[in-house]
């Protein structure tokens, strides 16, 4: 089946007289693009299967044109697709801002806009606070601690058929409320743009950009992989939420995460850190045992910060924490 190059994620963060465009090439068919409620377990199969087979972009390729308004600029992009520009503009031709045209040689590439942003930059022009937030088993009932139900969520469910989590949903409408800004920020990888992106606009979520690891390729999956150090393992994920924070200087953020993974642990990390730019933290408890003390035991360090920390599994523990939060 034919496979058409499209640009998604496709995300513009405006900072300060700047843009921040950032984007990956990805080649599928017509069917591997766009989920229906209705589709079969196999068509599912084979859209996750295209996603997870990436076409690579020729050395000679790997350039991206981009003309903006009526400024042309170019940009290297790597073997996947990817790519990052910042672009200095004035703010008032930021704001005239009506269409971006890119070029893969001669070839003009489209932005998926089926799943589209109302605007080609999704950041407000203010906002009171930033919300990072992590996806899987924050929002999107996801398994992501059994290989096996994560595997055949990922393969045989589409953004129609997968389940959110009811009461972060209640917490994100309370948050959207307060003119907060999202960002979400995930290790799950970049093939997953899509379904995460349907996701989320289906449920009627607030929009943001979507920050995921590097494109995979089913190949690599399964491999065994080495041991990594904790600032290895989560490298992405602090990074992205330091360079937000540096983005945005002036702002405090709320972060929101479960107990299923590491997201107490980073977080904690990012506060002794930066004590001062965090708000409050909310984690989603999903976790017995052994894991209840340690989350009982890294708030307890976090509070110390001066940090209020808010673990939930049900709606009444959200509308408690609500009432406690100071705009």
């Amino acid at each position: 089946m034919a496979r058409t190059p499209y640009i998604f994620p496709f995300q513009g963060l405006k900072i300060g007289n700047s843009i921040h465009f950032e984007g990956q090439i990805i080649h599928v068919s017509k069917s591997g693009n766009i989920a229906n409620p209705n589709d079969s377990l196999w068509k599912n199969l084979k859209r996750t299967y295209q996603l997870y087979t990436p076409t690579k972009i020729k050395k000679k390729e790997r350039s991206l044109k981009i003309i903006i308004n009526s400024k042309t600029l170019s940009t290297p992009i790597d073997k996947f697709g990817y790519f990052h520009v910042i672009i200095e503009i004035d703010d008032t031709i930021i704001k005239k801002l009506q269409r971006v045209e890119f070029y893969l040689g001669d070839k003009q590439i489209f932005i998926n806009n089926e799943i589209g942003n109302s605007s080609l930059i999704i950041n407000k022009d203010d906002f009171n606070i930033g919300v990072i937030s992590d996806i899987d088993d924050t929002i999107i009932v996801s398994h992501s601690t059994n290989n096996l139900k994560k595997t055949a969520l990922v393969g045989f469910k589409n953004a129609f058929s997968r389940k959110v989590v009811d009461e972060t949903k209640e917490l994100y409408s309370f948050l959207d409320s307060k003119v907060c800004q999202f960002f979400y920020v995930s290790n799950s990888e970049t093939n997953l743009y899509l379904l995460i992106k349907w996701i989320l606009k289906l449920n009627e979520l607030p929009d943001g950009p979507i920050y995921l690891k590097n494109i995979r390729s089913y190949r690599n999956i399964f491999k065994n992989k080495k041991r990594k150090t904790f600032l290895e393992k989560y490298s992405h994920k602090i990074n992205r939420i330091e360079k937000l924070f540096d983005y945005f200087p002036f702002k405090k953020f709320i972060l929101i995460g479960d107990s299923s993974q590491s997201d107490p642990e980073i977080y904690k990390y990012i506060s002794l850190k930066h004590p001062n730019r965090i708000k409050v933290i909310f984690i989603r408890e999903i976790t017995n045992g052994n894991r209840k003390e340690q989350l009982k035991s890294i708030s307890e360090k976090i509070k110390e910060l001066n940090i209020p920390v808010f673990c939930y599994s049900n709606s009444d523990e959200i509308k408690n924490a609500i009432t406690k939060i100071e705009f």
